[in-house]
């Protein structure tokens, strides 16, 4: 009976191990998004805009915008902020600041 039950079980399993459970691969998204935030920590950032543009089979450039809360937008600092980060075969190749904190 125990084996009817996980064979039962499965599909389901398996279907959560694409959605990122059980060490399914991460999403590359959340994952510049995450790297921006973590970069600048003391910034307040709030994501404004993400997108993934798929360059080839493997390939991804993903963009991220945001704007800092805590800064106004005439402020002497940058109160809007991107990041742009290149995946290939889902690892990360490449991160750098497109809108840079500062000015």
């Amino acid at each position: 009976m125990r084996i009817g039950k996980l064979l039962w079980l499965s599909p389901l399993l398996l279907s959560l191990g694409g959605c990122g459970w059980f060490g399914g691969k991460p999403n590359p998204i959340t994952q510049c998004a995450d790297l921006m935030i973590d970069a600048y920590p003391d910034g307040d950032i709030e994501i404004t805009h993400k997108s993934i543009v798929q360059n080839a089979l493997a390939l991804q450039t993903v963009t991220i915008q945001g704007a800092r809360s805590d800064v106004p937008p005439t402020a002497a600092v940058a109160h809007d902020v991107a990041v742009e980060c290149k995946f290939d075969h889902d690892v990360l190749t490449d991160f750098h600041w497109s809108k840079p904190p500062f000015r």
